[in-house]
């Protein structure tokens, strides 16, 4: 397989332009005043749920998908752009070209508008405030510490597909021509592929009759996804027990044979008793 990044200013045009629409739309229709700090991203997700919740029964045309999926993932590249720095431009991989950025950092490369589109469509699994603090802990450079964002207010009762009507008014100035914007819905995002495990970390009980196990799972082709997995096993069996799922920076601490100690950055806790252990989880933001 093969991949390639190349800046494209015009992209890069594109994408702030969006942006700056997108704080009008938050403010003019969920009434929240996004600064583009990391912690604002929350508030996308916020909208995005809602997004998602109403999918079904709106049933957008792909250009209106399109066009949101790029209000909102340029606004989310753009703050990562000006907080840790990258650049927009046109990713390939394998046979397959899309609009992209790529971290000054390290130069791994990233897909905003299509993580956006698979969050919209997929919904909570592709939640993209996680995407995000994952983005800046790996590929942030200063990896400056993400702080809660304050509540909005309660968003509007519309559907959101009332809105559809994105206003791309600011785009045609700056880019003096509608060419791009009519190739620019039908880039590709290439499928998802099937995930991958990794075992992160072992952690045996004091007795060594249990063995507890963080999992890393990741895949989602061009929108990109990574979390962690919790798994029990008893000693001697190769079964494995799930204890909880898609949670991020999982660290482990058994109290006895009996009772394990799950502390996670962000996520939602699993099961409280598995197989005769008692799970007690305690959150530990970054």
């Amino acid at each position: 397989m093969t991949s390639g990044f190349v800046p494209d200013d015009k992209i890069r045009q594109i994408a702030e332009a969006y942006a700056l629409d997108c704080l009008d739309f938050a403010r003019d229709h969920f009434h929240i005043k996004l600064d583009w700090s990391d912690a604002s991203v929350q508030h996308i997700e916020s909208m995005l749920e809602r997004f998602h919740a109403e999918y079904a029964s709106a049933k957008p045309s792909e250009e209106t998908l399109g066009n949101f999926m790029k209000l909102f993932g340029s606004y989310v590249g753009e703050v990562f752009r000006r907080n840790h720095g990258a650049t927009w431009g046109m990713i390939t991989l394998a046979s397959s070209s899309f609009p992209g950025m790529k971290a000054n950092n390290d130069g791994a490369t990233f897909w905003p508008w299509g993580r956006v589109q698979n969050r919209i469509t997929n919904g909570a699994d592709d939640n993209v405030w996680h995407y995000y603090q994952i983005l800046v802990a790996d590929h942030g450079g200063n990896a400056a510490a993400v702080s809660p964002a304050p509540a909005p207010e309660s968003p509007p009762k519309a559907s959101w597909w009332q809105w559809s009507a994105v206003r791309i008014v600011l785009l045609v100035a700056v880019l003096g021509c509608m060419a791009f914007l009519v190739v620019a819905p039908t880039l590709a995002i290439p499928a998802a592929t099937s995930p991958s495990r990794r075992v992160v970390r072992e952690q045996p009980s004091p007795s060594g009759a249990r063995l507890a196990t963080v999992v890393e799972v990741s895949g989602g082709g061009a929108a990109g996804y990574r979390y962690e997995v919790v798994v029990l096993r008893r000693r001697g069996s190769t079964q494995d027990v799930e204890v909880a799922a898609r949670l991020y920076g999982v660290t482990l601490r058994w109290l006895d044979d009996d009772r394990l100690e799950v502390a996670y950055g962000s996520g939602s806790p699993g099961r409280e008793a598995v197989d005769g252990v008692s799970i007690r989880y305690h959150p530990n933001p970054r």
